[in-house]
């Protein structure tokens, strides 16, 4: 027997030593096809060469179904969680209608229908994660005595990035949600009948990601103080106007 018919054989034991010790079921599987398609009468070395091939084949087989589930597995989970994000932000969106008078905004097209959450009025998203990104709502004629009641539904839209109320008739102080929105980068609440303190926390909170704050025409009590934390913490380019 030459090297190159020696190589096959070692290199097949090594193969075939490892897998016995995790499937042996495999061996025996493979040893039996080989013998049927061989012959009882075939050489070692064939024998080994076509056990060896079987055997590949039956660890790729293996490891390729493998990784089909479990990409399968993944890709169920990924559409289970984007469907779960995507039910949560629709609730939300409904419950600020409902707490804003939906019923009497000047256009609420599409709100709390089975429309894609992209046709309803003024709401911006992502297409490629699914998400709200801008909720967009201007001189809409939106109302409520108590904001940071009204307002407490921001926080399940997480990747909210703008946030345009400017113009209509929100009552009340600021709802500490809006601390949670991490990705906020302006946010217009100017002219309306907001009241209390604008919380520091939320200024501390997103130091990191607005590019404009606009709360002038409010009733805050703070407002000073408000404009020196924003001239202290947040990025210099951003445009304070509060």
């Amino acid at each position: 027997m030459d090297g190159g018919e020696a190589f096959v054989p070692l290199t097949t034991l090594l193969v075939v030593g490892v897998l016995a010790l995790g499937r042996p079921d495999l061996i025996r599987q493979a040893e039996t096809e080989a013998i049927t398609m061989l012959g009882e009468g075939a050489s070692p070395s064939r024998l080994y060469g076509w056990l060896f091939t079987l055997l590949l084949v039956a660890v790729c087989l293996a490891r390729g179904g493998g990784w089909l589930l479990s990409w399968y597995r993944g890709h169920m989970d990924q559409r289970k969680e984007k469907a779960q994000t995507a039910a949560r932000e629709r609730g939300a969106l409904t419950r600020l209608y409902e707490g804003l008078g939906g019923s009497k905004w000047q256009n609420q097209q599409n709100w709390c229908t089975s429309a894609d959450l992209f046709e309803w009025k003024g709401v911006y998203m992502n297409h490629v994660t699914g998400r709200v990104t801008k909720l967009v709502l201007p001189h809409n004629n939106l109302e409520c005595e108590d904001f940071a009641t009204a307002g407490a539904p921001l926080s399940d839209l997480a990747h909210l990035a703008e946030l345009d109320l400017r113009g209509n008739a929100l009552r009340g102080s600021l709802p500490a949600s809006l601390g949670t929105l991490r990705r906020m980068q302006g946010l217009y609440l100017y002219e309306n009948f907001l009241s209390g303190e604008v919380p520091l926390s939320l200024i501390l909170n997103l130091k990191h990601s607005l590019q404009g704050i606009y709360l002038f025409n409010n009733n805050f009590t703070n407002g000073a103080e408000t404009r020196r934390m924003c001239e202290e913490h947040l990025n210099p380019n951003c445009l304070i106007y509060v």
